[in-house]
C-alpha cells in the first residue's frame, strides 16, 4: 500500500481535476465546454482560467486538430449590439484574478470545424500560456452552460 500511495498521487497530477476542471502551476483551467455547431461551421469555445497567483500571465492562443484555427475574441455591448474583435496578443489572466469566456463575451472562435460537434463529445485543445506553457484541455460539448459549481471552501 505504502507504493501505492506515491503512484496514486503521480496519477492524480497528470489528469484533469473534478468536475472538469485542469490545473497547472497557478492557473486553475475550469470547465471548457462548446455547444454543438455542424461541419465546416464555426463554434465557440468558453471556460474560466483562475489565476492565484502573484504574476499574471497570458493565454496566448489555443491549438486543436478539431478546426482550421482557433481565434480568442473579446465580446462586448454597446447601444444594445454585441460585437467582437480578435485578441491576437491573446487574453491577460491578472494576478489574483480571473479571465472569463463566456457566451455573450469573451470567447474562443473555433473556426471551420472539421466535422460536426455533438452533444456529449469531446473536444482536444492546447491552451498556450506565456509564463504557464502548454496545457491539453478537453472541450465538453454541450447544450447549455454548466451549472454553476457549489462553494467547496472548508470552514
Amino acid at each position: 500500500m505504502r507504493r501505492l500511495i506515491p503512484l496514486l498521487a503521480a496519477v492524480a497530477i497528470a489528469t484533469p481535476a473534478a468536475a472538469h476542471e485542469y490545473k497547472v502551476g497557478d492557473l486553475t483551467i475550469g470547465h471548457p465546454w462548446s455547444r454543438p455547431a455542424a461541419a465546416g461551421m464555426n463554434g465557440a469555445g468558453y471556460l474560466t482560467i483562475t489565476n492565484a497567483g502573484a504574476k499574471p500571465d497570458v493565454l496566448l492562443k489555443v491549438e486543436t486538430s478539431a478546426a482550421e484555427k482557433v481565434e480568442i475574441h473579446q465580446g462586448s455591448m454597446a447601444n444594445g449590439v454585441m460585437s467582437m474583435k480578435a485578441l491576437p496578443n491573446g487574453m491577460p489572466v491578472p494576478a489574483g484574478g480571473t479571465a472569463t469566456f463566456a457566451p455573450g463575451g469573451n470567447h474562443l472562435m473555433i473556426v471551420r470545424l472539421k466535422q460536426a460537434q455533438k452533444v456529449g463529445d469531446k473536444v482536444p485543445a492546447t491552451l498556450v500560456f506565456q509564463r504557464a506553457g502548454r496545457v491539453d484541455v478537453e472541450f465538453a460539448v454541450q447544450a447549455t452552460p454548466p451549472a454553476p459549481m457549489p462553494d467547496m471552501h472548508m470552514h
